[in-house]
């Protein structure tokens, strides 16, 4: 099964660094250089949720101002720096702000490494931590821990880069460091790092963690982790255990409460999750969080006036906390109950906080009711911040929904121009708007045009082949895929589009297993992956293999495609009610699936 272009445009809007849009809140810490006999002052970011090379996390200031409020305001002081030194920080400052951070942060590594000044290479640590470069994260963090060994920030960040090369020992003497320089660590980089890692590096690093939690037993959160890290690797019992066994020792830890309801949730234990959460609640009256957590579980369950009076209270006990608002109106909304949130980002707008977030959510709810207008005008109002990107496309995709697509295209591109540093978001946003309209030379060729101002972009690329497949260029998609895989071995996604195009196409069909194989060991609980490998195993004619394989991503994801594929299979192995009960159900979900159709006319004419 191929992924879909608006999944790559989803990871291209979350994965791109986002750079302020106006002067000199393009650099990270918005800092600013100041010559006084020697002496340079910087301001500089200091929140340790900054990006750390993991693409899961992209955040950034509103605003030169916001980016201020932000700082940690160290000052990198009179030090005894050689007039080439002070020019070379100087050049840093300068490319930062226009949006050079490469030479930024080369300018920078350079004079930590010349300098060995604390501040210097504090610095050179954040800008690559903005820019996601893992290498230069992890060696300039090695640098720091170097010439200031207490630094507790930069042995967090050590850390979190040293999992993710695979140096869990060495890690793990730098979680053990930082237990000893404070108990009250926050671990969260560690849990999203290894995320990220093979099955069998998860275990080596749950092992460890194990070893060290047993050194620092009293430790609540570092027991979390080892909880949190058996969860991941689906050890579902021993986390649970663990999870009880902190409460045992600290029973007023409420990350505990919270990580064993929502596991006891996803253990289908949902009375019991409850229960827990009821009593937590009772016991920590004026807890916001658990609190919130208790509401969320409420209205999962369409408990909502059960779950209004916990977000009343949490409220009652903070009224304009603008971060309170903004929770109970994302509560509302991510449970696709839009009315109910709407008051909380109305009334984030009167008070005049977050408001670009509050406009851009009225806006997602104004488009579910169909009022259009309201939707683009809300849109409008969204201003440079995290949801900026977002609001531009969306205004295209509404005036397309108005039947304005040439419109629509047109801002996309007006946008490209404004904004250039977002331009291959909106050139990959302005293709999908192309090919929902079947307009696929056009998307080729826009592109094609994208593709000169950015070289091997792999979003563009995967788009650009997925394409290329649907004009019967074969030749083109295999070598923009290949492309991909080249720069990135570990593209799971190009792999898996490249071994399903070559099993449906029926051609290949060896190569195709061992793209789609590698695809799967890479990500393993992908149902769009795990469908491609029933495909193929159906097309080299092993049903049995096919079908357990097929099973299993329609149950994850019980998608039309992989509906499509399941049905047929099951038909050819002589399971024809079984066949004929998946299009049925599917076709329920998916009246207008041309997929199905096909399938359904040439099993039952």
């Amino acid at each position: 099964m191929q992924i879909n272009i608006s999944r790559f445009l989803v990871i291209a809007l979350t994965s791109a660094s986002f750079q302020m849009l106006s002067g000199c809140a393009s650099f990270p810490g918005s800092t600013l250089l100041e010559t006084k006999t020697g002496e340079i002052t910087s301001t500089q970011p200091g929140s340790l949720d900054e990006p750390t090379g993991n693409p899961e996390q992209n955040t950034a200031p509103h605003s030169a101002a916001d980016a201020d409020k932000n700082d940690i305001g160290d000052e990198i002081e009179q030090a005894s720096f050689s007039p080439d030194t002070l020019y070379s920080l100087l050049v840093a400052e300068i490319a930062g702000h226009r949006g050079r951070l490469d030479v930024a942060l080369n300018q920078y590594i350079k004079q930590a490494e010349v300098t060995r000044d604390p501040k210097v290479v504090a610095r050179a640590n954040r800008i690559a931590r903005y820019m996601r470069s893992p290498k230069p994260i992890l060696d300039t963090a090695l640098l720091w821990i170097e010439v200031e060994p207490d630094a507790i920030e930069a042995r967090q960040v050590a850390a979190q880069q040293l999992i993710i090369f695979g140096r869990h020992e060495e890690a793990l003497e730098q979680i053990d460091i930082l237990l000893k320089l404070s108990a009250d660590i926050n671990l969260d980089g560690l849990i999203k790092s290894a995320s990220r890692l093979q099955p069998s590096a998860l275990e080596t690093l749950i092992k460890n963690i194990s070893q060290l939690s047993q050194k620092h037993s009293s430790n609540a959160k570092l027991m979390l982790a080892h909880g949190l890290l058996l969860e991941m690797n689906k050890q579902n019992t021993e986390a649970l255990k663990s999870f009880k066994d902190i409460l045992k020792h600290q029973p007023d830890y409420i990350p505990a409460f919270i990580a064993q309801a929502r596991l006891l949730t996803r253990m289908e234990k949902k009375n019991e999750a409850k229960a827990l959460l009821a009593k937590a609640v009772k016991k920590h009256k004026k807890n916001i969080k658990l609190k919130l957590f208790y509401a969320q579980q409420l209205i999962q369950d369409g408990e909502l006036d059960k779950a209004e009076k916990q977000l009343s209270a949490a409220q009652a006990l903070s009224p304009d906390d603008n971060k309170l608002l903004f929770s109970l109106g994302m509560i509302y909304l991510e449970n696709e109950l839009g009315e109910q949130a709407r008051p909380y980002f109305e009334r984030l707008i009167k008070i005049g906080s977050n408001t670009d977030d509050a406009h851009f959510f009225l806006a997602v709810i104004d488009e579910e009711s169909k009022r259009l207008n309201s939707a683009l005008e809300h849109l409008h109002k969204v201003k440079p911040s995290r949801n900026f990107v977002n609001a531009r496309i969306q205004i295209a995709s509404i005036l397309d929904q108005q039947g304005k697509t040439d419109e629509a295209s047109l801002a996309l591109a007006s946008d490209r121009k404004k904004f250039p540093q977002f331009s291959s978001v909106f050139f990959l946003a302005q293709s999908e708007l192309l090919e929902n309209r079947q307009l696929h030379q056009d998307a080729y060729q826009l592109l094609q045009q994208a593709l000169l101002a950015h070289k091997d972009h792999p979003q563009l690329l995967y788009s650009k082949a997925m394409i290329a497949e649907k004009l019967n260029r074969l030749d083109v998609m295999e070598n923009d895929l290949l492309t991909i895989i080249q720069n990135d071995p570990q593209n799971a996604s190009a792999l898996n589009a490249l071994g399903y195009t070559l099993a449906n196409r029926g051609v290949r069909l060896d190569e195709a297993l061992t793209y789609i194989t590698r695809a799967y060991t890479l990500a393993p609980d992908d149902p769009a992956i795990i469908d491609s490998m029933g495909w193929v195993q159906y097309r080299l004619n092993n049903l049995k293999k096919a079908i357990t394989h097929l099973r299993t991503a329609y149950k994850i994801m019980p998608d039309q495609e992989i509906a499509a594929h399941f049905g047929e299979v099951l038909w050819v192995s002589g399971q024809q009610e079984e066949a004929k009960a998946v299009w049925q159900e599917s076709l329920k979900i998916n009246p207008e699936s041309e997929a199905l159709k096909a399938v359904i006319k040439r099993f039952l004419p």
